[in-house]
């Protein structure tokens, strides 16, 4: 009997290792799946309470179905071990990539293609958060055609509507869907198309409240060795085009047809920064480049980009990207290796927003120049510092690849001690990782690993200190910042806590760790009025839910109301494209304000009228008196109005 109870005590223990909370050791990991049959392709998203969506391919009877899992902050499963069933259609035999993401309501959304109709169409589903088929247990059909539709991308707008991009031969689609699964954009969808020319490789960027912007190739040629360039525009909620002409990220050559897809990041300011590899020169040697795409679709850097690094005698492959909203600096990561392509590493170069490097000429070497062989995962950004995941192969070892990760800072410093951290050291090859984002402080990767007969999916966290496993959770304030009204720029506003002075990110979320206590909330941003909630109660491991809605001064035109005369400024500065220039009248009168180049030249009059007494803004749009667009720099407003003048400055970025 005693012995019966070992062995069903140590068979527990053995499924609470596989199915349970996170472990610490990176030989053991969590099994999100040992299905029988080969297990693929998993995709990974993470929610702010620290939940996790882990989905995958799972071939069950001879056919590859799609399952998804959820696991808490801690580990632990919500569903049975390997998951619910989304879909068990029909499939091909060979798979096509495919996506995730999560929904501003916290579901799960998943878009991928199988044959269920005979054909190859895009379908969609979102399963809530307690599993339930919110678009129905069939999900919605995006394509009904004979075209290959392949490989969708998905991305969840500010205002929770999905936005779908897929491949289709020879042209790129793009599908939006409501919350509750209406199909928008008039029930159709947006096709890119050309004559002898393919649209392929749709990346989608939502940017402010609905509109989205999408990367995509234009390739002539031979489908196997296409001339490819690069290009993107932007779509506003209803799927017009927003710039006047899509914008050509390079003109040079060289994109191989196997450079899907790309490095791509927000800028903060409705454009982005995006990175590449390419043979231009057509001597079979690749270099990366990286590229900014301003709000209005004009390119932030020289066209065809900058080489992010010269060092000669190298050649420089699947690059990685990040931003840091704070300092404004963008890093690119880089895989390198000889001409030859026997060595290699992994390097990492920053830069500023004019595009000068700041780190040492030599660049960073994150992982060392030498016989084992890495490979890029990914790259994530915290408020201060930036992490890196790879594998590295180990040729001469059993050990096909071990998956690790590392910590640097803005200064290209190494932050954790020992500076890297392996996530899994199973003597196993290991295929298609995928990270979720950061979330409570930890990121969470999943995999195909065959440690076992089959290919399964195994997955690991680890937190911001490199640390593996549970460690005790975070507590702060967190919240959404928004304003009533007013096009102000939401990362300009400040919010301070203990004495010190955050910014939300662009779409104005903020979170802030703090100790466990009682806290006064102010926050301020020009032109509205100020907020204030004291007794903001922060209980130990959790976070308080603070948001925060600005109210914009209303102007006041009673000439009875004793206002002071004054310019009070501009915001957004630095601004693009546009920025409001505010200012106060004591009594009504004539008030002028005009626009001055660097050089002292007028550029522009914005006003020249009597005006009541009160609050009073006017938007200048970057353009001269002839309705021309300026060039980037320095400008300078001057308000008269009676006795009273005042000159202030502004900054136009490009």
């Amino acid at each position: 009997m005693k012995r019966l109870l070992l062995t069903t005590l140590a068979t527990f223990i053995l499924i609470f290792s596989l199915f349970g909370q996170w472990t610490n050791d990176p030989s053991t990991n969590t099994a999100i799946s040992t299905l029988p049959g080969e297990d693929a392709i998993p995709k990974v998203a993470s929610l702010p309470n620290g939940d996790t969506y882990v989905s995958f391919y799972a071939n069950e009877n001879g056919n590859y179905n799609i399952r998804l899992q959820k696991l808490n902050k801690d580990g632990v499963p919500f569903w049975d071990n390997n998951g619910i069933l989304i879909s068990d259609n029909p499939s091909m035999s060979w798979l096509t990539d495919w996506d995730m993401t999560v929904s501003q309501d916290s579901c799960a959304i998943l878009v991928f293609q199988d044959i269920r109709t005979g054909n190859n169409d895009i379908f969609a589903y979102k399963i809530s958060p307690n599993g339930d088929f919110v678009w129905g247990n069939d999900g919605l059909q995006l394509t009904d055609d004979v075209a290959f539709d392949a490989s969708p991308k998905v991305e969840v707008t500010n205002s929770n509507n999905t936005i779908i991009a897929w491949s289709s031969e020879n042209v790129t689609k793009i599908a939006k869907v409501s919350p509750e699964g209406d199909l928008l954009f008039g029930g159709n969808e947006i096709i890119l198309s050309e004559n002898d020319i393919s649209i392929s490789w749709p990346q989608i960027l939502p940017v402010g409240d609905d509109d989205f912007i999408l990367k995509y190739y234009r390739d002539s040629g031979q489908s196997w060795s296409p001339i490819r360039k690069l290009y993107a525009q932007r779509y506003d909620s209803d799927g017009n085009t927003v710039w006047e002409n899509p914008t050509q990220i390079n003109e040079a050559a060289g994109i191989s047809a196997w450079t899907q897809i790309l490095g791509m990041c927000s800028d903060g300011n409705q454009g982005f920064f995006i990175t590449w590899h390419d043979d231009r020169d057509m001597n079979n040697i690749s270099q990366v480049y990286l590229q900014h795409v301003l709000n209005d679709g004009s390119l932030g850097y020289a066209q065809d980009g900058i080489e992010v690094s010269t060092r000669p005698g190298r050649q420089r492959y699947i690059s990685a990207i990040s931003f840091n909203q704070e300092n404004r600096k963008v890093s690119v990561f880089w895989r390198e290796t000889n001409i030859d392509q026997n060595i290699d590493g992994i390097y990492a170069q920053q830069f500023d927003l004019e595009g000068n490097p700041q780190w040492d000429a030599n660049d960073v070497q994150i992982c060392p120049f030498g016989g084992n062989m890495f490979y890029l995962i990914g790259v994530q950004q915290s408020q201060n510092n930036i992490f890196v995941f790879y594998e590295e192969n180990f040729p001469s070892s059993a050990i096909n690849n071990m998956l690790k990760a590392k910590a640097i800072n803005q200064d290209g410093e190494f932050v954790w001690s020992p500076e890297e951290s392996t996530i899994c050291s199973v003597e196993s090859e290991k295929i298609h990782p995928s990270i979720g984002n950061l979330t409570q402080n930890q990121w969470v990767l999943a995999w195909e690993d065959r440690r076992n007969e089959s290919t399964d999916i195994y997955a690991q966290n680890i937190n911001i200190s490199g640390e593996l496993g549970n460690t005790v959770s975070p507590s702060g304030i967190s919240g959404q910042i928004t304003l009533n009204e007013g096009t102000a720029n939401i990362q300009e506003a400040n919010l301070v806590i203990a004495g010190t002075t955050y910014h939300p990110d662009e779409t104005g979320n903020y979170s802030v760790e703090l100790d466990p206590g009682t806290y006064t909330v102010t926050c301020s941003l020009e032109g509205y009025e100020d907020f204030t909630q004291e007794n903001v109660v922060v209980t130990a491991e959790e976070f308080t839910t603070l948001n925060i809605e600005m109210q914009i001064i209303v102007p006041n035109n009673d000439p009875s109301v004793n206002t002071i005369t004054s310019l009070i400024g501009n915001y957004p500065n630095p601004f693009n494209p546009k920025t409001q220039i505010s200012f106060n009248l004591r009594t009504s009168g004539l008030v002028s304000i005009k626009i001055y180049d660097i050089k002292g030249q007028r550029v522009n009059t914005l006003i020249n009228d009597v005006l009541s007494a009160g609050n009073h803004a006017i938007v200048w749009t970057g353009l001269d008196s002839n309705n021309r667009k300026v060039s980037s720099g320095i400008y300078f407003y001057r308000m008269k109005s009676g006795n009273y003048t005042s000159t202030k400055k502004m900054i136009l970025l490009k």
